[in-house]
């Protein structure tokens, strides 16, 4: 099959300029709300190690220039770029000689962090009921970045998996965020309206019982019968 190289490196250009960029929103989101609640650490951390194993894989499998840059700008720092190129040479000595297993493993491995980092973020929607402190532009961003990092056929099934991957699990987020947070913000506005009307009641409560007090204090002041009767006999 004849691969359009035009419209693979235009195509992984745009995923990768969307994945250095997508990272923005979330941080102003968190600086301006002056707190990560919410957000999973482990997303973050896993990612960045995957970004590291799939760098060595989208080079060791020459695959279209962008996707050699693009975790290289997410994942950057010199220890790492170093690792990867040794790696890369090793791997493709590996190839010339016929043993596969390797670069296979690292297809395996990128797949796995890639997609398993979504995994905890996930979990605290879900044991928080709502998508909070996570910034739904950032998951939008990735998941273009995502989609736009499919190569013309014929894919490459690790790459084309890890892709994949992302992009299923980022629209599972953002169904969760279009069910869960309208559910979550009806749920505190209910809370809300009871709280303020348990706090009416004990207002009425409070006066109710400052005016029984004051009428009792007043009875107990006021002549009584017998009193207004010996008064009549002076």
């Amino acid at each position: 099959m004849v691969v359009n190289g035009a419209v693979e490196n235009a195509l992984a250009t745009i995923g990768a300029v969307l994945w250095c960029v997508q990272i923005l929103p979330q941080i102003w989101k968190s600086w301006r709300a002056k707190s990560t609640t919410g957000l999973s650490p482990w997303l973050m951390f896993t990612w960045m190690i995957s970004l590291w194993v799939l760098g060595i894989y989208n080079i060791t499998q020459k695959l279209s220039i962008p996707l050699h840059i693009q975790p290289e700008l997410c994942a950057c720092c010199f220890l790492s770029c170093a690792i990867q190129v040794g790696c890369v040479y090793a791997l493709r000595t590996g190839i010339k000689n016929g043993v596969t297993w390797p670069i296979k493993m690292f297809g395996i491995i990128a797949t796995v962090l890639l997609g398993g980092a979504l995994f905890p973020q996930i979990w605290e929607i879900i044991k928080r009921k709502e998508v909070v402190g996570l910034s739904i532009k950032f998951i939008i961003i990735d998941m273009l970045g995502g989609a736009f990092s499919f190569a013309p056929p014929p894919l490459d099934a690790f790459a084309a998996s890890s892709y994949l991957i992302v992009v299923g699990m980022e629209l599972l987020i953002l169904l969760l965020a279009t069910i869960l947070n309208p559910i979550a913000y009806y749920r505190r506005r209910d809370e809300k309206v009871t709280e303020v009307i348990e706090e009416i009641e004990t207002i009425d409560k409070i006066v109710s019982s400052k005016d029984y007090v004051a009428n009792a204090e007043a009875n107990i002041n006021r002549p009584t019968d017998l009193d207004d009767a010996f008064a009549e006999w002076f």
